[in-house]
């Protein structure tokens, strides 16, 4: 029963660990962190191959760059940011 506690302990360190050190979008005029995103609009794409050694070997990934519009709760600024997602 003693290792369910340690367990447990561990687990919630790794979990505040974690959840401190995320990175959180931030108002670039007031520094708050209720932000909401307003729009994403796709505006490129690419393929990109990952080559492995063997044959057959690798795959091909589609990065997609966004343009990202966000607005704060607080100060009801606006910014927009191109961002890019890999699939």
């Amino acid at each position: 029963m003693a290792w369910l506690g340690i367990f447990i302990i561990l687990l919630l360190a790794f979990v505040v660990a974690w959840w401190s050190t995320r990175s959180r979008p931030k108002c670039p005029e007031c520094g708050s962190q209720k932000i909401r995103i307003t729009g994403k609009e796709p505006q490129d794409f690419r393929t990109v191959d990952y080559h492995s050694g063997g044959p057959g070997g690798g795959y091909t990934s589609v990065q997609t760059s966004y343009k990202v519009t966000y607005r704060c709760g607080q100060c009801h600024a606006s910014w927009q940011k191109t961002i890019t997602e890999s699939r």
